[in-house]
């Protein structure tokens, strides 16, 4: 949730938001919830940390090892937003560069992992591995909260948010 994951987050969230593109704002701010499983996932898993003893570890002890959640979010966050490049844009070379990039930003990210000693290889394909399977099931969900969207098209906008915020406040007055 801090750092570069949560500024990427936070930015794709504001800059959808602002274009108007509510649905795909949330969905983007609910990437944090698969995000914090990897806390979970490493306390079950419980693997050590490479050492200094083995390799040059470059920064301090962050807990246990697998799977990377650095790796985990890249391949969710880039995931996504590579499934989402169809409904932003409408320039099919923009879409296969932006995809391009994603892809390279996350295998660059992995090998940086890697090379300073933060994760063994296997933490970081680990971590891909739920990634893409998080990014798989968020995109699924994300389809199916468009169609019903689409259903319900006053829902997200400006006077549906009003609604529902005057609903939420009438029950909370009991």
């Amino acid at each position: 949730v801090r750092g570069v994951a949560g500024a990427l987050i936070a930015g794709a969230f504001a800059w959808l938001w602002l274009r108007g593109r509510r649905m795909e704002a949330i969905f983007v701010a609910l990437l944090l919830l698969p995000d914090l499983s990897s806390f979970g996932l490493r306390s079950l898993y419980d693997r050590p940390r490479p050492t200094s003893d083995l390799v040059a570890v470059y920064g301090g002890p962050q807990g246990a090892s697998y799977p990377s959640g650095t790796a985990m979010h890249y391949a969710l966050f880039f995931g996504f937003l590579g499934n989402l490049l169809p409904r932003l844009t409408r320039s099919g070379r923009g879409i296969i560069a932006c995809r391009a990039l994603f892809a390279l930003g996350a295998l660059l990210i992995g090998l940086w992992l890697v090379q300073q000693g933060r994760h063994w290889p296997s933490d970081v394909v680990g971590g891909y591995l739920y990634g893409v399977a998080y990014a798989v099931l968020m995109v699924r969900l994300y389809r199916w909260a468009k169609r019903w969207e689409s259903r319900h098209p006053d829902t997200l906008s400006g006077a549906g948010l009003r609604r529902m915020g005057a609903r939420l406040r009438m029950l909370r007055a009991g």
